[in-house]
């Protein structure tokens, strides 16, 4: 490649992100590592900017959304845009498949019913082996009968539908089902946060509002005899008006690493509207599969909880290894410039399948890069998306400025870390978009996959953005960033200090 593809501003940080040990970290030592690094950054290398996967005509002119996902096997995923002003969408999902030197379009997936203000495409989940594509509806009706001057029947109650290849590595898709919540509900929004491991699929409803308003929902849905059903609902004791549970959804097939007994896969519902005391602090819980059910293992905090942090906007699961954002948290100790620029928290799980089982912070993910270029600093929404895949780690900060002397404000980053190592080894590396503009917000979804075995798997990343800056609607970008054979992706040449 040749070094315009190289991506600018691919930046490593020191101790500036204090990818704390979690055990006998201090709030000192947390702030004298952020200080000594702050101009501590070094030339990152590995991932370059591959391809920018523009709107295809089949979705002109709303153009490309932010949801997108990623397989395995080279297929890429992104959803329509919409027009918020008309309460309007493309209606359309655009499919692409990696060819080892670009991205290929491959067509695009319409509503079933042709419907244009469903949210079809709001939220994405690709199984691994791409056999499955989940596509959330979450502000189709339920029904279409109209009362006379009234709301349809289940107004914005919503949907999930489910496309499977027409073969394995196939990029042609049919629809397989439809899914719709056990409990069905006006204003619901089911579908608006999915996942699936390519055997279940897990789908949350935030606004879901029973016995409480916006109180959220979670449910997961398996195949058995050729249909689909719901499996389970993911029950929590303490139902709060405004939690918003269900926001965020993770599911790792493999569980945690050394499960025993009836240790199966585990699934992370976020909650950032959630508080015991204070307002939106956030929660996150873990669910294990046992012999017959899913049972609640664990919830999760911020090790110092605080006020709008919103822990739990994104969750993201891989074996035995939870990250969970918190785009609205400060750094320590609690008002330490820039406020509310965001961190992102790692929990591991101990003793993972047995009744002990419990989920231990590991370690705080702060920004290297909080500030804009005149020094002014920025809340970065760092932790807004979250990815894991292998041990690789992808931090969207939407509100982020670009890196050199002209910042421009609002265009948006994303971060690669790599978790499967020691923690204190780690470094943290930053990608930025040719395309970047003012408050396109690159990075409000992110999505981790790799290119097909022919093509050496190559590790892909894709960033969606939730605004556009030329039009309203636009027609957007998404940016495919790649690995470079036989690096292993986060490695810039700072470090990172550790208690």
């Amino acid at each position: 490649m040749g070094s315009g593809w190289i991506v600018k501003g691919l930046v490593a940080a020191a101790a500036w992100i204090a990818l704390l040990a979690a055990k006998g970290a201090t709030e000192a030592s947390a702030a004298k590592a952020a200080e000594g690094a702050l101009r501590a950054r070094g030339q990152a290398q590995g991932w370059f900017e591959a391809a920018i996967l523009k709107s295809p005509a089949e979705l002109m002119p709303l153009g490309l959304g932010v949801a997108v996902a990623a397989s395995d096997t080279g297929l890429l995923a992104v959803g329509g845009g919409w027009d918020q002003d008309l309460g309007v969408d493309a209606g359309r999902v655009a499919l692409w498949r990696w060819r080892g030197g670009g991205a290929e379009f491959v067509g695009a997936i319409g509503h079933p019913d042709g419907l244009v203000r469903a949210g079809f495409g709001g939220a994405l989940a690709f199984g691994r082996s791409g056999a499955l594509l989940v596509i959330g509806a979450p502000r189709e009706d339920a029904t279409r009968e109209h009362s006379l001057g009234g709301w349809p029947g289940g107004f914005q109650a919503g949907a999930v539908h489910l496309y499977g290849a027409v073969r394995h590595g196939d990029a042609r898709f049919e629809r397989m089902a439809t899914l719709r919540s056990k409990d069905s509900r006006a204003g619901a929004q089911f579908g608006s946060a999915v996942a699936t491991d390519g055997d279940r699929v897990v789908v949350g409803s935030p606004e879901h509002s029973g016995v409480a308003f916006a109180r959220g929902f979670a449910e997961v849905f398996v195949e058995r005899e050729g249909q689909w059903q719901c499996e389970a609902v993911l029950e929590v004791p303490d139902v709060q008006m405004g939690m918003r549970y269900g926001s965020s959804v993770a599911v790792s097939a493999a569980g945690a690493a050394g499960a025993a007994g009836d240790g199966g896969g585990v699934i992370v519902v976020g909650a950032p509207g959630q508080s015991v005391v204070g307002s939106s602090r956030g929660s996150a819980d873990v669910f294990r599969l046992g012999k017959d059910e899913w049972v609640r293992v664990a919830r999760l905090h911020a090790p110092t909880p605080q006020n709008y942090a919103r822990f739990g906007t994104s969750v993201a699961a891989d074996g035995d290894l939870i990250a969970v954002g918190a785009p609205q948290e400060s750094r320590e100790p609690e008002g330490m410039a820039p406020e509310r620029s965001g961190r992102v928290h790692l929990y591991r799980c101990v003793d993972g399948g047995t009744q002990s089982e419990r989920w231990d912070h590991v370690g705080t993910i702060d920004s290297p890069d909080p500030w804009c270029a005149d020094g002014s600093p920025r809340p970065e929404a760092f932790g807004v998306s979250l990815a894991l895949r292998d041990g690789l780690l992808a931090i969207g900060a939407s509100e982020s400025c670009t890196m050199g002397s002209q910042s421009i404000a609002g265009a948006g980053a994303v971060y690669l870390v790599r978790v499967d190592g020691p923690l204190e080894q780690a470094t943290i590396s930053r990608v930025d978009s040719s395309q970047a503009a003012f408050e396109c917000h690159d990075g409000y979804r992110v999505a981790l996959g790799r290119g097909p075995a022919r093509a050496n798997g190559t590790p892909l990343l894709l960033v969606g953005r939730l605004g556009n800056p030329d039009s309203s609607p636009g027609p957007g970008v998404v940016t495919v960033f790649a690995q470079d054979a036989g690096n292993g992706g986060g490695d810039g040449d700072g470090g990172v200090s550790s208690p």
